[in-house]
């Protein structure tokens, strides 16, 4: 078990520094999806994109941790069909039994987070705004799941499997073949954020959010002198100020820049402010 979880460890180490290219790509998506490339950018605003991408890739490693969890849970379930069907093969057919052995007691705090996870999933998939995400994780984990149950078939446990994984990577020691290796598992790793845009989109939601730089449902204070470009918005004045209701602040703190979303007359616009131009906000 101990050469399993160092492996997982150095598996780990590998992607998190990876995801700080990813994280910087995740920026850029994130401008264009929003369509604003951010302006005024001091030298002190550059720690923002080291940050965002430390907080995506934290974000990101829970996250692919918990659906590799989920999917471990549902091997640990569906392996007592999967062994009676074999050992049914077995009798019928006098062919070679194959199984999958018990999981190690050292496991069950993960399939009780896979479970947790599962639950939480269960819980918000009736949001709107969520549906997707939770769709796009639950053909993830049944995936993963597929792919365990296969691996686990061939190497009958998971101690197995990563010492076969170790096997192969020793042999390679000292190799530029190592390093080829690595690639097919960094693919895999981050082929859900390509594969399932929503679950790219709901990380960098949550790593922008996290850090202040995206805001929902927010109250934001303009002069009134503005109040003719949010006709048929939620507004309202007080004290010669301009309050704007329910807005999502896409983009702001970063730059002199703000970028807002607002209802106008039923329909989502978008609109960029100075900065310096909000009074208050939320």
């Amino acid at each position: 078990m101990n050469k399993i979880l160092d492996i997982v460890e150095k598996i780990f180490k590998i992607v998190f520094f990876i995801s700080f290219f990813v994280g910087g790509i995740v920026v850029l998506i994130y401008c264009i999806r929003i369509g604003y490339m951010p302006a005024g950018i001091g030298v002190g605003d550059s720690l923002f994109f080291i940050a965002i991408a430390m907080w995506f890739s934290f974000i990101y490693v829970l996250y692919f941790g918990c659906i590799s969890a989920t999917s471990l849970l549902v091997v640990w379930v569906v392996k007592l069909p999967i062994n009676r069907i074999f050992s049914l093969s077995k009798a019928l057919f006098n062919c070679k039994e194959r199984r999958i052995n018990e999981f190690d007691w050292s496991l069950y705090p993960l399939l009780l987070g896979g479970l947790i996870f599962a639950l939480a999933l269960y819980k918000v998939i009736d949001l709107p705004e969520l549906r997707g995400f939770v769709t796009s994780t639950g053909y993830l984990v049944v995936a993963i799941s597929v792919s365990l149950v296969v691996s686990l078939i061939i190497h009958q446990d998971l101690e197995a499997l990563f010492n076969a994984i170790r096997r192969n990577l020793e042999s390679l020691k000292g190799c530029w073949k190592r390093y080829v290796m690595i690639i097919p598992l960094l693919v895999i790793f981050f082929s859900p954020l390509v594969v399932y845009p929503e679950i790219s989109k709901q990380m960098s939601k949550a790593a922008f959010g996290g850090l202040g730089v995206s805001v929902k449902n927010a109250e934001i204070y303009l002069d009134r002198k503005k109040e003719p470009l949010f006709y048929g918005g939620e507004t309202t004045v007080s004290n010669d100020h301009l309050i704007l209701k329910d807005v999502d602040i896409l983009w702001t703190g970063v730059g002199n820049g703000t970028v807002i979303e607002i209802k106008i007359n039923n329909e989502p616009r978008k609109y960029v402010l100075k900065t310096s131009e909000i009074l208050f906000s939320y």
